[in-house]
């Protein structure tokens, strides 16, 4: 290639013209391709819902531990039948300081359900948690296993727990 541009002459020599239109379209053409790759491989949003603006009442138990959940009972059920749904303050913010004060007692709220996925949430409106009037407790909270808070257990301890709560009996005869 013997061909030398000078920036003053009006055009560029063939060769280079050629070489420079190619480095163009490549440079245009390559972060096209990028973006529509990025695009195809990205994974959808979850189906997700905010009722927003439709408050409902909630009746049902608060379980403060570990994140707050109003457990509710299904219709004519036992615990197995009861739906657990998470409890955020307004804005989606941690709802700890407002439920605190209900663990384990049957109350009634006001809140806008959120989903996602499988899961529900209820966005609990700004002091509306009351007690409910009856003093039945709908659903029982969650049982303790026996395990220490803080104590680290193996695998096979937490099964042998579970295990001797579902089955006491048989735990007993051996």
């Amino acid at each position: 290639m013997n061909e030398f541009y000078v920036g003053y002459l009006p055009k560029a020599p063939s060769g280079i013209a050629r070489r420079i239109r190619a480095v163009v379209v490549l440079l245009l053409i390559f972060p096209a391709i990028v973006a529509i790759v990025f695009a195809k491989v990205q994974r959808t949003f979850a189906p997700s819902v905010f009722e927003y603006g439709k408050l409902g009442t909630f009746e049902g138990t608060i379980e403060v531990s570990p994140y707050p959940i109003l457990i509710v009972a299904g219709p004519g059920s036992a615990e197995p039948k009861a739906s657990r749904y998470l409890l955020v303050a307004e804005g989606k913010h941690g709802a700890d300081s407002q439920v605190a004060a209900f663990a384990g007692k049957n109350v009634q709220l006001r809140g806008t359900k959120i989903y996602r996925h499988n899961q529900t949430m209820i966005e609990v409106a700004s002091g509306s948690i009351s007690l409910k009037r009856d003093a039945e407790q709908s659903v029982s909270p969650s049982q303790e296993l026996g395990i220490e808070p803080g104590k680290r257990q193996s695998p096979s301890g937490l099964r042998s727990a579970l295990h001797q709560r579902r089955h006491p009996t048989r735990l007993r005869d051996k």
